[in-house]
Order: C-alpha cells, then structure tokens, then sequence
C-alpha cells in the first residue's frame, strides 16, 4: 500500500533534520592546539642581533650595497699626523737624555784661582789630574747621568787617589755635560827623605802628599825652599799616610824659623830611630848635633843652644848639645 502523501513543508523538515542526526561530530580544539594554528598563520617579528646588525652594515647587506671606502686625502693627512707625533716624542726623549747626560772628560780647575790658565801650587799637571779623574768616574756606570752620579762618593775617591789635594767639589753644569771639578791642594810644609822609600812632600798635618819625582818642574822651585828633613825611624813612607804629627810639623817650621833668623844656616836635621818626640839639627861650620824636643817651644830650647855658643865658643862640644830639659843644656 503507498505511503500517504505529506506535505512538502514536512518533507523538506524530516530531510534536514535526518542531515544534522548522521553529520559526525568533531570534539573541540583545545587551547594549545589552536594557538598551534594561529601560530603558523600569524608571522613572528624577527629577533634584533647588534652584532649581526654591525656586519650586515660593515659588510654591505644582500643587495650589494658595499660600505663606502674613506677617501685617499684622509688617510694620508692621519699618516702625516702620526709621523710627525713619532718624530716629536723622538725629539723629546733624545733632549731628555741630552740635558741629565755627563761627559766623563772633566775640566779640573784651581778652587782658589778657577780662571788660571796655569795653576800654581799642584804637584802633578792639570790633565793628569783630568786623567785621573775621567778614570774615577767611568768605573761607576751611574756616574754618567746627572740624575744618578753620587758627587759626594766621587769626591772622596778622589782625595783618596790624590792625597796632596786639601779639599775636591764637583759642580755639574745646568745645560752642559762636561763636570767641573775644583781642587784645593795642600800646603807644602817640608820634605822627607825616608830611608824607607823615597822623598816626599809633607803637609801640615804630617801628612805625605806625594813623591817629589812626580812634581812637575814649573813646581819644584817652590819646593827646593822647604826643609829637607831624614827619616831614620824605619817607618815605611808612603802618600797618603801620616807620617808625623802636626805638633811635630810645626815645631819643624818654627825651628827653621829661629835659625834663618839668626843667620845659622842648617845642615841637616834627622827624625832618630825609636825616638818620636826627639829632633835632631846640624848647622852649617859644626860637626855636633843639637837635641830637639817637640813638646817644648823651638824659640826656648834655640835660645838655650845659642847660650851653651856664647859661653864655650864652640869649644869642649864634639857630639851633641841637650837642650831637651827646661832651664839645662848639656853638651858632650
């Protein structure tokens, strides 16, 4: 038996409601999975790189836009500029050591007559001297810049080498590099025959100056006027070294002072073996000696002698006079 006919309205209803019963269902998309989605749709910003930044504008970027080179007058203008601080500090540094440089060929002068051409008075000649010294300072490194030389150590190497020298200063010049050394030497007083060693030249202090072979001849009429006095003690001479006490020197200069005076030139005069205190005088026309003491005044005991004269004449005295003992002179 047919169906019974229906409307077309109800038809057409069963028909979509029939679709929406058979559609499968699909379960719903979770969060993740549509941000998983999104993400492929929507483009990212790029992440900013400094450094690949830097290389894309140092080296040019993909399009061949290469960086502009500088330009030739640049470079060479800071080539100049660079030469010309070298040469400047070069400049600088080279006048630097210049200035704090010293020469080792001092100019020795007179302390007490520094403009003399030719010094007076000094035992040995000024470029001996100058030799001498030139040797002193090169022996120490540091003697060759003004920051460093030690002037006062300098200075008393040399009045070790040079004994006859009273007093050395050292001047170093402001702008110059050649030092200025003023030497003062020692007065002469007298001459010593030692029998140990040679004859020498001794100051005021006892002190031996140095050997009179080695005085120069513009020096030796000077020298020829000083007392001659033999050294008998054994006592081995040598410059440098004392010799004798001042009291002893001058007691020496006084005596020979009392027999110029009383016009009795002097023959000779001895220090004696094992006998420090004691000095021994011959005048000329005597073959006696006359005992001499150092503790006492010379003028004293040479006017004690002068009376033992005037009372014999000379006559009884075949060896000696003593005039040694206050208010006595013996005579043998």
């Amino acid at each position: 038996m047919p169906p019974p006919l229906l409307p077309g309205w109800c038809i057409n209803w069963v028909k979509s409601h029939m679709k929406l019963k058979l559609r499968k269902k699909t379960p719903p998309k979770s969060d993740d999975t549509q941000r998983e989605s999104l993400r492929g749709k929507v483009s990212r910003p790029e992440a900013y790189n400094y450094h690949a930044r830097r290389y894309q504008s140092e080296r040019g970027n993909d399009r061949g836009h290469p960086r502009p080179a500088p330009k030739s007058g640049d470079s060479l203008g800071r080539r100049l500029e660079r030469l010309t601080s070298t040469i400047l500090i070069g400049v600088l540094v080279f006048s630097f050591l210049y200035l704090f440089w010293l020469d080792m060929s001092p100019r020795v002068r007179l302390a007490d007559n520094p403009t003399a051409t030719e010094p007076r008075g000094l035992l040995r000649e000024p470029a001996e001297y100058e030799a001498g010294i030139r040797d002193i300072l090169d022996d120490t490194p540091l003697s060759r810049s003004k920051l460093t030389i030690n002037t006062e150590r300098m200075q008393e190497k040399i009045l070790q080498r040079y004994p006859e020298l009273a007093s050395v200063t050292i001047t170093l010049p402001l702008t110059g590099q050649r030092p200025i050394i003023d030497i003062r030497p020692r007065e002469s007083a007298l001459l010593l025959n030692s029998r140990v060693g040679g004859t020498y030249t001794v100051d005021r202090s006892g002190t031996i100056m140095g050997d009179v072979s080695e005085i120069p001849q513009s020096e030796r009429s000077h020298i020829e006027s000083l007392p001659l006095v033999e050294d008998n003690s054994g006592v081995e001479a040598r410059p440098g070294q004392q010799i004798v006490t001042s009291e002893t020197v001058n007691f020496l200069l006084q005596l020979t002072h009392q027999y110029r005076q009383a016009e009795a030139p002097i023959r000779d005069i001895t220090f004696p073996r094992d006998k420090p205190n004691e000095i021994r005088v011959t005048d000329s026309g005597n073959e006696f000696f006359v005992k001499y003491i150092v503790t006492r005044t010379a003028a004293e005991q040479f006017g004690a002698y002068r009376a033992v004269l005037e009372r014999t004449g000379g006559e009884g005295v075949e060896e000696y006079v003593d005039v040694r003992v206050p208010g006595k002179a013996f005579y043998k």
